[in-house]
């Protein structure tokens, strides 16, 4: 057989794979952080990449909530379990997020944002600027 074949067949046998290695539903932020929907909740998880700090985090629990969920900048999102391990596949590192639609979640302490104490929220407007401080300007206003 010609080698040029079996590249072809091992290719297309790596896409499937990587294809399936990823939820259906999983969405892929503009930070390319990929965030998955919690099944049986409503709840969704950012999933970590290499040097991650809490403003990836936040930027992608945004972007999602405004793109996948529809909710307006002006919308609350909460933070409802610290950085540790994905519910939602192997990854090491990932953060669950919710929509807190009584806006009643305190905001992060400090100007650090942690990722190390569950219940903080901001509004997705907010978490989108960080969005405009890692990639350039954006709008995020309804």
């Amino acid at each position: 057989m010609h080698p040029f074949l079996d590249l072809s067949r091992l290719s297309l046998g790596l896409l499937a794979v990587i294809g399936l290695a990823q939820p259906a539903s999983a969405f892929t932020a503009i930070n390319h952080h990929r965030v998955n929907p919690v099944p049986g909740t409503a709840q969704f998880e950012v999933i970590g990449r290499p040097g991650s700090g809490p403003l990836e985090y936040w930027c992608a629990a945004a972007e999602y909530a405004r793109l996948e969920l529809g909710q307006p900048t002006r919308a609350q999102v909460m933070m409802v379990s610290p950085r540790g391990p994905s519910v939602t596949s192997g990854y090491r590192s990932a953060v669950v997020f919710q929509l807190d639609p009584a806006g009643t979640a305190p905001p992060s302490p400090g100007t650090g944002y942690s990722l190390k104490q569950a219940g903080y929220g901001m509004t997705i407007g907010t978490a989108g600027t960080f969005c405009d401080n890692l990639l350039g300007e954006r709008e995020w206003v309804d």
